[in-house]
């Protein structure tokens, strides 16, 4: 993609979490998100079909981007190491917290959770060859997975004071390694 193009739809992104610290998703025009990012109307729908599709794309970036650790970690051991995942995403969801919270805190509507979800089950399962009539693998492969998502979800409830980034990884880590 084209390092313009790239910087545009990085603005309009830039803008609309911006706004999204201040406002609902609903209430953000098309005409205050081109304004601040400087760009013209028929540029936003090049790239958008809307506000909702800004927010649906950083959506499905993170979650790509979350996947694609998944991916690497299997290319490096040829298996998953859930304890090295766990706290891949951990490290991950720090550098992002802003975003992961928008998408995954206390007032997400669950959405991009189930396909966080999702994915990363469907990417286990595509590397570990898992069939469908393997039900154990399949109710522990979604038993670590949404464990992992949800308890990550919870931390960003609270500030990074009270659970830092290293006692979340420490006590995932206990978690994981009981099993």
């Amino acid at each position: 993609m084209d390092r313009r193009i790239k910087k545009t739809r990085y603005a309009i992104q830039q803008v609309v979490l911006d706004k999204l610290s201040k406002k609902e998703l609903s209430k953000i025009t098309v005409t205050e998100v081109i304004q601040a990012a400087d760009c013209s109307r028929s540029t936003f729908y090049l790239h958008f079909k809307d506000v909702f599709d800004v927010y649906e794309q950083l959506g499905e970036e993170l979650i790509s981007d979350v996947v694609r650790l998944l991916e690497e970690s299997y290319q490096e051991i040829q298996a998953v190491d859930y304890t090295a995942l766990s706290q891949q995403i951990v490290t991950f969801a720090a550098e992002k917290r802003d975003l992961f919270k928008l998408f995954f805190g206390e007032q997400a509507d669950g959405t991009m959770v189930n396909k966080l979800d999702r994915a990363i089950f469907e990417e286990v399962a595509r590397e570990e060859q898992l069939s469908s009539n393997d039900l154990y693998s399949v109710a522990e492969i979604t038993f670590i997975v949404a464990g992992i998502i949800h308890v990550l979800s919870r931390w960003l409830t609270f500030d990074e004071a009270t659970w830092h980034q290293e006692t979340m990884m420490t006590d995932l880590t206990r978690i994981l390694e009981k099993f």
